[in-house]
């Protein structure tokens, strides 16, 4: 990659799968419509 970050890719005890790139997390729900959206939110 350019910055030479790896991808982290992860399963939940839920089932879902999560994504971490840096600062990011994406949760990737297999039960949501695929064309759906959520909202984001942060912990800071």
């Amino acid at each position: 990659m350019k910055n030479g970050q790896t991808l982290a890719v992860g399963r939940l005890p839920d089932g879902r799968y999560l994504l971490q790139f840096m600062f990011t997390q994406l949760v990737l729900r297999p039960e949501a419509d695929p064309s759906f959206i959520g909202p984001p939110y942060d912990n800071r």
